[in-house]
């Protein structure tokens, strides 16, 4: 057992989280919480329309954080006077890996963890929100940028015999990507409706499986040509430099399906994508 779980585990016991939320509160801190103290307060935020999504574990639905909220005029939310490093830490508590985050709203206690949970391609949402700020579907623009996938195959074989421990272990990732992958699918047919040029996603596997013979396989980054990590919580220097690395080459030598306003769908290379995305956009 690590030495830096000795804390988390008398603090929560034996099957804690991997990580305190220390180091995530500090940096959320920096940025949000000015050198004065003064926090920085969501209904405060008017330059942008803001939408961040956490996962109300009292309730078990999750919360729609935004800073302008046209259909309840008058009230206030009971959200609206949250600081902002809070709710991103609330919206970023990943299971497993940080704590759950607790939010008041007076004396009652939420506790959040990750939205991903519930929209881990927020897509959807924010398209749902944009509507109900009055814009119309023909008039709305997305890019939707992933973080990698996760490119590891499940052959029968391999699963048929899993128990309730290989399910828990794999079960957050697999449900985190299917839903992000159904959101994607969705969005795209409905933006394909009134602006089939105003939606694109970018995303790539962060490894390829390459079957050597009958029972080896090679995996790796089609791209840079090495395996990456696909452990969300590697933080290596090493690993994140590896993934600008990836992000470049993807950007370079990418293609990505695009629609165009025939419904016709090209296959362009992802920075040519973006330029024409921007152009039209």
């Amino acid at each position: 057992m690590s030495p830096k779980r000795l804390p988390l585990i008398l603090k929560y016991g034996i099957s804690a989280p991997k990580f305190s939320n220390e180091g995530l509160i500090k940096v959320l801190k920096k940025y949000f919480l000015p050198q004065d103290g003064t926090a920085i307060i969501l209904e405060e935020i008017s330059e942008i329309n803001l939408l961040i999504v956490a996962y109300n574990m009292f309730l078990e639905s999750p919360t729609i954080f935004v800073n302008s909220h046209p259909e309840i005029p008058i009230q206030t939310i009971w959200y609206d006077n949250l600081p902002l490093w809070e709710i991103c830490t609330s919206s970023s508590s990943a299971p497993t890996y940080f704590p759950a985050y607790e939010l008041k709203n007076g004396d009652l206690s939420l506790p959040h963890i990750d939205g991903g949970i519930a929209a881990n391609n927020p897509t959807l949402v924010a398209i749902t929100h944009a509507i109900k700020l009055g814009h119309k579907l023909e008039d709305i623009s997305i890019i939707s940028i992933g973080t990698g996938e996760n490119s590891q195959p499940y052959s029968y074989k391999q699963i048929v015999e899993w128990g309730l421990a290989e399910w828990a272990i794999k079960l957050i990732n697999i449900l985190m990507n299917s839903q992000s992958s159904a959101n994607n699918l969705v969005a795209e047919q409905i933006m394909s409706t009134k602006n089939p040029e105003g939606y694109l996603r970018l995303q790539f596997e962060l490894n390829n499986v390459f079957q050597q013979g009958t029972d080896q396989q090679k995996v790796i980054n089609s791209y840079i040509n090495e395996e990456v990590s696909e452990a969300i919580d590697d933080a290596r220097e090493a690993h994140i430099n590896q993934l600008i690395r990836v992000t470049e080459a993807f950007i370079e030598q990418g293609k990505v399906a695009y629609l165009d306003l025939e419904y016709q769908v090209n296959y362009p290379l992802v920075k040519e994508a973006i330029a024409r995305f921007i152009h039209i956009n």
